[in-house]
């Protein structure tokens, strides 16, 4: 009798796996740098300080650091507007953490839009989803979470008491504590 009438479905299955795995016809997903962009510029995990300017300058951006001990974080801008941050690691001086930030809206047609867009920055739709709520005496908030694997996804609604509500969308890539590792 041949081998494979011998072996069960999961055994070939395994089997297969093995060979492609071992062939290197199959490549994990977990091997590609995280990446997020603003506009056209591409931002990765361990990319140095040099290549982030670069690339944040080829599509009309621009990258200002703080002073002082923070000098590792990089704000990013289009023009006047705030667009999100580039930290570094304050040895290496290699990209640690990026987050893309949607501008704070409160109309619901202008949210919806800005979280389909995050979803489609997200390398997988297979994510840990969590929830928030607090309130206190000076008012409210609201956080959904989704951790697609190298990617977060961050909701967060605030409402002031006798103020007004505002919900803040973004997404990141890496560790905002990783900076002196």
């Amino acid at each position: 009798m041949p081998l494979i009438r011998r072996l069960s479905t999961l055994r070939i299955l395994r089997f297969t796996l093995a060979i492609l795995t071992s062939s290197g016809l199959l490549i994990a997903q977990s091997n590609e740098v995280a990446s997020i962009t603003f506009g056209m510029a591409r931002v990765a995990i361990g990319m140095s300080r040099e290549q982030v300017q670069t690339s944040i300058a080829g599509s009309s951006r621009r990258l200002l650091f703080e002073t002082g001990n923070r000098d590792n974080i990089g704000l990013v801008y289009q023009g006047d507007r705030y667009e999100g941050q580039v930290t570094f690691n304050t040895r290496s001086r290699r990209v640690v953490y990026a987050a893309y930030h949607y501008p704070a809206t409160r109309d619901a047609t202008t949210l919806a839009q800005q979280i389909a867009g995050a979803v489609t920055m997200l390398d997988t739709k297979a994510c840990l989803v969590s929830n928030y709520n607090s309130q206190g005496a000076g008012g409210s908030v609201s956080e959904s979470l989704l951790d697609c694997g190298a990617k977060r996804l961050e909701v967060r609604t605030t409402e002031v008491i006798g103020g007004e509500r505002s919900t803040h969308v973004q997404v990141s890539i890496g560790d905002s504590k990783a900076v002196s590792n």
